[in-house]
């Protein structure tokens, strides 16, 4: 268990005026450099024309050390006709799609959203936290700005018997906010 101190402006490491390595198919590493990166800094990404497709080919991850760009295309016979396989995108489907980014309505029965705008600021129903008494679970915030907020502060850490994975506080002491990683 242990508390980890979060960097502030000129705590961090030199930064590097090294080139970054070439992306590739290789496995993630997590690296042994002492200098950081530059925030704008760019790697470069090898890629090449992808095949034909030709029929009674599996799909394969293939062994190229290139990657394929997002847009890329492949080119096809005259004659091919794709064989029958919607129901491998269906429920249960070998292959099957998540709709989660997609628009439009779908074919289930889907929750209601309609009065989602009540409990919003301005609605007919607006939740407020405070009214809810001391939390005793997550509070989801979903991506919003929380004005006005301070952390814990203290001359020393929390009481460890207490502490939790991502817990923060501001020592006073040093001057510095810290957050509790296990081991």
């Amino acid at each position: 268990m242990a508390w980890k101190k979060i960097l502030l402006e000129g705590d961090a490491a030199v930064l590097s005026d090294t080139a970054p390595v070439d992306v590739d198919k290789s496995a993630a590493a997590q690296g042994s450099a002492t200098e950081a990166g530059r925030q704008d800094h760019k790697h470069d990404v090898a890629v090449a024309t992808p095949g034909d497709i030709a029929e009674n080919h599996t799909a394969a991850e293939g062994t190229s050390a290139s990657l394929a760009r997002a847009d890329h295309e492949h080119g096809t016979p005259a004659n091919y006709t794709p064989s029958g396989h919607k129901t491998s995108h269906e429920n249960d489907g070998g292959d099957e799609i998540s709709v989660a980014g997609l628009s439009g309505e779908l074919a289930d029965a889907q929750p209601a959203k309609a009065h989602a705008a009540d409990h919003k600021s301005g609605g007919g129903d607006v939740i407020n936290l405070d009214e809810f008494g001391d939390p005793i679970g997550t509070i989801e915030i979903n991506q919003q700005q929380l004005d006005g907020v301070v952390l814990e502060s203290a001359a020393t850490a929390p009481d460890a018997a207490s502490e939790v994975d991502g817990q923060i506080y501001y020592n006073t002491a040093d001057k510095h906010a810290y957050v509790f990683v296990s081991a």
